[in-house]
């Protein structure tokens, strides 16, 4: 018999992006799965949108159906153990407020970790190929259980190009990633990207929830680099393709560069501080080339995240 898949999708004032993510896995040709949908706190509507569109025909067809199960939309508080059984093949969910992309996936999470299930962590700006999903299944269930799997991501608007394969491998002087895009590199890989993680649930149980420190990227960096601590073993199924739009919630922005430049800063604390000088020196010269190419409001987020940095730091140390 298939095991069941989880597919897990994190929304932030996206919905439309939600809904072409939603309508690609529903051609997938493996079909014991159920899509579980958490609106984090958009304040935009975003469930109701959600859940009006489902009554359109194409929609309902495919997931109204008794052997597909019903819509179910539950509140984040409302969520109880016995609610995960009862949940139909789309599922919405809203978060009740925004304590970013960790806590928000493992609001249901920590309500999976029990069971006997894949779970695909899937970005909302992600399409997927009909076969990517019983690839992932196929590939996953022939590895050693202790291990996590990753897709070939491709980018949207040009679906030729290689975006990853499933991740990238950490550069410590300078607390900053770089995507794996050579299949001869695989060996390198540190993390996956969090627009595709497939896994036993189990393994949540086992290495914990993703941390929740970091609000906004990096986080699947540090429970990926984690488990493979751990000895688990990261995989990367080079036939299941997503189709990533990169980042269309938050683009490349003050609030990218904030984010990115602060975490891989504490990260570089946690797990390697005798980089830790070298990463700031280097942020300073990111800086500094922001400011050249006139990228002032890049210039700006990195610059306060290397203040906010200092300041967590100053406030450890006294």
């Amino acid at each position: 018999m298939n095991k069941l898949v989880y597919i897990v999708i994190l929304n932030y004032k996206n919905w439309s992006d939600v809904k072409e993510c939603v309508l690609s896995i529903l051609d997938s040709t493996y079909s014991n799965y159920k899509i579980v949908v958490l609106d984090n706190a958009s304040g935009d509507q975003s469930i109701q949108k959600l859940e009006n569109w489902t009554t359109t025909e194409k929609l309902w067809e495919k997931i109204h159906t008794p052997e597909l199960g019903f819509l179910s939309t539950q509140n984040e508080n409302e969520l109880r153990p016995e609610l995960i059984v009862k949940f139909g093949k789309l599922n919405l969910i809203q978060n009740l407020q925004n304590d970013g992309f960790a806590a928000g996936n493992n609001v249901i999470l920590k309500y999976l970790k029990d069971q006997d299930a894949w779970i695909w962590l899937l970005n909302p700006d992600t399409i997927v190929a009909p076969d990517t999903l019983q690839e992932l299944v196929s590939y996953t269930s022939q590895q050693p259980f202790r291990s996590i799997t990753g897709a070939t991501l491709k980018k949207y608007d040009n679906p030729s190009e290689i975006y990853s394969y499933g991740g990238g491998q950490i550069n410590w002087p300078t607390a900053t990633i770089r995507f794996i895009t050579e299949i001869d590199e695989l060996g390198n890989l540190d993390y996956l990207n969090g627009s595709c993680i497939f896994l036993h649930a189990s393994h949540f149980e086992t290495l914990g929830l993703l941390p929740v420190k970091y609000f906004l990227y990096w986080e699947e960096t540090a429970w990926c680099y984690n488990a493979k601590r751990a000895g688990y073993k990261l995989n990367v199924c080079l036939k299941a393709i997503c189709y990533d739009k990169i980042s269309a919630t938050i683009g490349k922005s003050y609030l990218s560069d904030f984010y990115y430049t602060r975490n891989g800063l504490l990260f570089v604390q946690e797990y390697s501080k005798s980089n830790l000088k070298y990463a700031k020196f280097s942020t300073l010269l990111r800086i500094g080339r922001r400011l050249i190419a006139g990228q002032f409001d890049r210039a700006k987020g990195s610059l306060s995240g290397l203040r906010a940095f200092n300041k967590m730091k100053q406030n450890e140390d006294q």
